[in-house]
C-alpha cells in the first residue's frame, strides 16, 4: 500500500479483518502515485508524483530490498510491465501525457531478473 508520505507498506492480509504490517519503506517525501507487481513477481515498481519510479526486490524474504530509482515524467500515468518466460529481462514502459501537444510520451527500460540475485 502506498501512502501520501512517500511511504510503502506491505501488509498481509490472510485474516482480512485484522491486517498485519509485514515491511514498511520510507522512498520518497512526495506522495506514492503508482504500485505495479511484474508479472513473475520479482519487482515492485513504485511511481511517486515527483516522477521517480523506485525498482523494488518483491520477494517478502529478501525484506523488500530497494534497489535504486529511475527519473520520469511527473505527470506519468501508467507503469505496465512485460516479462516473458524464456527472458532473463523484466520490459518496463512508462505512459506520461504531453499536455503542450496533447500527445503521449512512452519510456522503455529492462530490469535484468539477475538483478535481485
Amino acid at each position: 500500500m502506498g501512502t501520501v508520505d512517500g511511504s510503502v507498506y506491505f501488509l498481509n492480509i490472510l485474516d482480512v479483518e485484522s491486517p498485519q504490517l509485514i515491511h514498511q519503506a520510507f522512498l520518497s517525501k512526495s506522495p506514492v502515485k503508482i504500485l505495479i507487481y511484474d508479472q513473475r513477481g520479482i519487482f515492485l515498481l513504485v511511481g511517486t508524483e515527483e516522477g521517480k519510479i523506485f525498482v523494488i526486490d518483491a520477494r517478502p524474504s529478501k525484506s523488500f530490498q530497494i534497489f535504486g530509482y529511475t527519473e520520469s515524467s511527473k505527470d506519468m500515468l501508467q507503469i505496465s510491465t512485460v516479462s516473458h518466460v524464456e527472458s532473463d529481462v523484466v520490459e518496463v514502459l512508462v505512459l506520461s501525457p504531453l499536455s503542450e501537444t496533447g500527445r503521449s510520451r512512452l519510456e522503455y527500460f529492462t530490469l535484468p531478473i539477475m538483478l535481485p540475485q
